[in-house]
C-alpha cells in the first residue's frame, strides 16, 4: 500500500468509515503479529497483545493528529501491549510461587502450631478479600 492510500484510509477510519478501519487491520495484521512473536515467544500473549493493540487504536484513532504516523502508532501500540502481558504474566508467576511457598509452610507446620490467620495474611489482597467474603460473611 502506497503511503497516500494510508493515509485516506487512516483519515476515512477517523471519521468513521469501518471498511476502511477493517482494511487497515487486514493490511497489518500478519505485520503486527510478526513483530509481536518477536518481542515474545509466548502465542496468547502475542494474540491477546494484538488485540488489545487493535481495540485500544479503533477507539483512539480520532486523537491521531498527522495519518502518516499511523504505522508507527500501530506498531509502538503492539509493543506497549506485549510488555504490559509479559509483565502481569510474570506477577501471575510469582503470586504462584507465593501460593506454593505457603502450601510448603502449611505442609510443614505441625497441626497444633497451624495458625490460619497468619497464613491467610500472608495471600495477596484479592485471595484475602475472597476467604473473607465467602467464609465470613
Amino acid at each position: 500500500m502506497h503511503q497516500a492510500q494510508e493515509e485516506l484510509l487512516v483519515i476515512a477510519a477517523q471519521s468513521g468509515n469501518t471498511k476502511a478501519f477493517t482494511y487497515l487491520c487486514r493490511h497489518y495484521q500478519k505485520a503486527v503479529t510478526r513483530f509481536a512473536y518477536k518481542l515474545s515467544n509466548d502465542p496468547q500473549i502475542v494474540h491477546d497483545a494484538v488485540q488489545n493493540a487493535w481495540l485500544k487504536l479503533a477507539n483512539n484513532l480520532h486523537k491521531l493528529n498527522d495519518p502518516r504516523a499511523f504505522k508507527s502508532w500501530l506498531f509502538k501500540t503492539v509493543r506497549w501491549s506485549v510488555y504490559d502481558l509479559m509483565r502481569a504474566a510474570k506477577r501471575d508467576k510469582e503470586t504462584i510461587a507465593n501460593d506454593i511457598d505457603v502450601l510448603d509452610i502449611v505442609a510443614s507446620t505441625k497441626p497444633e502450631r497451624l495458625d490460619i490467620g497468619s497464613l491467610i495474611e500472608r495471600l495477596p489482597e484479592i485471595d484475602k478479600q475472597v476467604i473473607h467474603l465467602f467464609y465470613l460473611e
